[in-house]
């Protein structure tokens, strides 16, 4: 597991002390962009994986024999595919902005959570030292 996923897993159990809304809101949209990152990423693999399958066979020999139809078809799959493996990038880097940006709204949750928590209620005396 990425540091990057351990630190979405820490964030998202923090605020389930705080039982606001805004917690859980924070904490559902994390979820949803995490999944949503994730098949992204998944559907850029396999797109990837075509990509490659595609251009290594038209390397091969059936595939530059007469007709030639099957060698267009072969690089029709391969275009398309990097289309889709660029489109599928350009996704997955906005989920990771979006991402990173719901992780620092969480980071304030917990750091107002924490400074509530850890707030004195009562002005702090000053210790004198004795000289």
């Amino acid at each position: 597991m990425s540091d990057c996923n351990e630190e979405t897993t820490f964030l998202r159990r923090i605020p389930f002390y705080d039982a606001s809304s805004e917690s859980k809101r924070v904490e559902e949209s994390i979820a949803r962009a995490h999944r949503d990152c994730v098949c992204v990423r998944k559907a850029a693999e396999f797109a990837a994986v075509i990509v490659v399958v595609a251009s290594v066979l038209t390397q091969a020999e059936f595939f530059q024999s007469k007709p030639n139809v099957r060698l267009w078809a072969l690089c029709v799959v391969g275009l398309a595919a990097l289309i889709c493996l660029l489109t599928f990038l350009c996704v997955l880097v906005a989920y990771r902005v979006k991402l990173n940006r719901l992780r620092d709204e969480c980071r304030n949750l917990v750091r107002n959570l924490v400074e509530t928590r850890l707030t004195p209620t009562e002005p702090m005396l000053a210790v004198q030292a004795v000289a």
